[in-house]
């Protein structure tokens, strides 16, 4: 829903890679036997092997070009099958040894949560998503595969196969086929939330039954991603937060907005600062992932009429 937008990405997916040649498939080296090593290491690790650039391109393919990339590889394998295409699938492609929960709290999946820093789940900007760490105990967003890894297992660690999620949308989705990848491209102004009955929220902001929240006209292609994530269902639960909004968006077009400007003027506070401080939450198209519900603050105060970014 929040199209996902990462500092440094491209240093992050690099350190990705390395750490899992380093942690895990270096490591297993020490469990082969002295010509498994040397064969192993010939093809796995020898610098510009076929087998390790078609790995990197796997692992570090733009999101547009997953399927594809699976596709070739899985050919690239059937046309060069040998005794040691098991041992290096079992190495290169096992998640649960590569990204799962670890004791060390700064392995793998907390590693990369914590580079990626995304705040909001971006399927439903709904949830925070933060990664925190204390010594042993620490909690953090899960990943979803965008592309199920039961039928794609060889993206199973393909970086933009991993979508930083809430567990309640990760386990929503579970194996189900979505169109908008958040790598790609999110919602923003392509697919807006909207107040239907608008007058009768209005006009009694204590009366829920009168009016719902829908969404705007859209390409077909966004529907598998509300429905899977239940997204209309979900949001008119927050017709409380609705409310607020809409009152706060009435007080801003009738001289709220100037009084403000008035009161903190000594704070020299932009006007982007002023409409995080009058409703509460980013409007800006490219903050929206900084906090929960950024997305239906942004829709909403547009349809009742204030100027977004």
């Amino acid at each position: 829903m929040i199209k996902i937008n990462v500092t440094d990405i491209d240093k992050i997916k690099k350190d990705f890679i390395k750490r899992i040649e380093d942690s895990v498939i270096k490591n297993k080296l020490d469990n082969l036997t002295k010509t498994e090593k040397e064969e192993l290491k010939q093809n796995t690790f020898e610098n510009g092997s076929e087998l390790q650039k078609r790995v990197h391109s796997l692992y570090l393919c733009s999101p547009e070009n997953l399927i594809q990339e699976a596709n070739n590889f899985q050919q690239y394998l059937n046309q060069n099958h040998n005794h040691e295409i098991e041992t290096i699938k079992s190495t290169y492609f096992d998640y649960e040894k590569i990204i799962a929960y670890k004791k060390d709290k700064i392995d793998h999946a907390y590693w990369l949560m914590k580079k990626l820093n995304i705040r909001v789940c971006p399927y439903c900007n709904r949830s925070y998503t933060f990664t925190v760490i204390n010594g042993e105990v620490g909690c953090r967003p899960e990943f979803d595969h965008f592309y199920c890894q039961d039928n794609n297992p060889y993206l199973s660690l393909s970086f933009y196969n991993l979508v930083p999620s809430c567990p309640t949308c990760n386990h929503k989705k579970s194996t189900a086929d979505i169109y908008i990848h958040p790598y790609i491209e999110g919602f923003e102004n392509n697919c807006k939330l909207k107040i239907n009955n608008i007058g009768n929220c209005l006009l009694n902001s204590n009366s829920y039954e009168n009016w719902s929240i829908g969404w705007s006209e859209h390409d077909v292609r966004f529907d598998q991603n509300i429905n899977t994530f239940l997204l209309t269902h979900f949001y008119n639960e927050h017709k409380d937060y609705i409310s607020e909004i809409i009152f706060k968006a009435k007080a801003y077009n009738t001289g709220y907005y100037q009084t403000l400007l008035e009161t903190f003027h000594d704070l020299q506070l932009s006007p982007k600062e002023m409409r995080l401080l009058i409703f509460g939450n980013y409007t800006e198209i490219d903050e929206l992932g900084l906090r929960p519900l950024s997305k239906l603050s942004r829709d909403i105060i547009e349809q009742i009429g204030v100027e977004t970014l």
